[in-house]
């Protein structure tokens, strides 16, 4: 797995979500199972943070405000929501605790991705999902750093 930017950054990020709660390795399986089974191809810091790490609850075991999802529960955010047959370019990611998710909003033929709240109110049309960041390592820093709050909803769009 190649390395990714910023690979200190990263490194205080693992070891930082070791310290919570059902953490799992990951490894090479684990970033082919998900762009196997939704026929896409992730992104080169989200295959390095699989190839790393299949899922975490953070802050909490029991009752967590936030679950990192692992490979076999990574899927379009519709098809997560109950819609058969459904894809689009988001891929849940995390669950929240309030039935909300976090997507990862996916380009095409791109190695971008945008990551979006998947309030579930919007149920099915994400198409104006509030963008949250643009990078998997950010959004992961500032939510390690939130003590468990959506750091987000304080933030102007």
């Amino acid at each position: 797995m190649r390395s990714p930017n910023n690979p200190e950054r990263w490194k205080s990020v693992l070891k930082s979500l070791q310290q919570h709660y059902a953490w799992r390795d990951g490894g090479p399986l684990t970033v082919s199972s998900i762009e196997t089974r939704l026929g896409i191809t992730l992104p080169s810091d989200l295959k390095f943070f699989y190839a790393n790490c299949d899922g975490v609850r953070l802050f909490r075991d029991f009752d967590a405000p936030f679950a990192i999802l692992s490979s076999n529960k990574v899927d379009y955010i519709n098809a997560v929501l109950g819609e058969k047959n459904s894809t689009n370019n988001i891929i849940a990611i995390c669950y929240c605790r309030d039935s909300d998710y976090i997507g990862i909003r996916l380009f095409p033929d791109e190695d971008a991705y945008e990551i979006v709240d998947c309030w579930h109110e919007s149920f099915p049309d994400f198409s104006n999902a509030r963008v949250i960041s643009r990078s998997l390592l950010e959004f992961l820093e500032d939510l390690l750093g939130s003590g468990g709050h959506k750091f987000w909803l304080g933030r102007e769009r």
